[in-house]
């Protein structure tokens, strides 16, 4: 068998649960259409666009903000585990703090996540094999997000005014801080998004109104 180059590119979200704890998986590929997504699963295959019944193995990898990287291979676990393919985009995969190296009800740190999926599959009758292959960069927010609400909700609920404009004041600085991050992010610029990150944290870690 050679290996080909196909038309597929591989499309898929990243979310982050309320909780903190979980990532929620969804596959966007879609499945072809001549006119609005040529770059999608196709039954029966062409030429150029696999059939998602033909792929033979997927693995996803995700990388936590200290570099460590978990792996789920669909050859080497339970059947349904991984429900991609999916060109229908309805399936979602709910990967558990567990699963992520931390403890039951642990939260999952805030920082730059990187997800890679790959597929493996067959075309052109099985006589050939290709590898699609997309990564994707995500920073997670939502331990710092907490942060900003608790100010806030600290700041409605304080009798002392010295400590209700402060944490008013650290609260939307830590809020603003926060949407620079997602400009950041949705333009690429993750470095960038990580020092604005890096403050909003440091706010955090150090908001309090203990002299009052």
């Amino acid at each position: 068998m050679a290996v080909v180059n196909t038309s597929l590119q591989v499309k898929f979200s990243v979310c982050q649960t309320n909780n903190c704890r979980n990532i929620v998986l969804t596959e966007t590929t879609g499945e072809y259409n001549a006119i609005s997504n040529t770059t999608g699963w196709l039954t029966p295959e062409s030429a150029n666009n696999p059939d998602s019944l033909n792929v033979t193995r997927v693995v996803i990898d995700i990388t936590n903000p200290s570099g460590t990287v978990y792996t789920f291979d669909s050859d080497e676990v339970a059947p349904g585990t991984i429900p991609f393919p999916d060109p229908t985009g309805e399936e979602e995969m709910v990967i558990v703090e567990t699963q992520l190296g931390k403890t039951s009800g642990e939260k999952l740190d805030d920082g730059k996540w990187i997800v890679t999926i790959t597929f493996y599959g067959t075309i052109a009758a099985d006589a050939n094999t290709y590898v699609e292959t997309v990564t994707n960069t995500h920073m997670f927010t939502c331990q710092t997000r907490c942060c900003a609400d608790s100010l806030f909700h600290e700041a409605a609920q304080s009798e002392c005014v010295d400590c209700k404009t402060s944490k008013i004041d650290k609260a939307l600085e830590v809020d603003t801080l926060l949407k620079q991050v997602d400009y950041a992010a949705s333009c690429g610029k993750i470095n960038m998004a990580a020092k604005f990150l890096a403050k909003a944290q440091w706010i955090c870690n150090n908001a309090n109104c203990s002299n009052c």
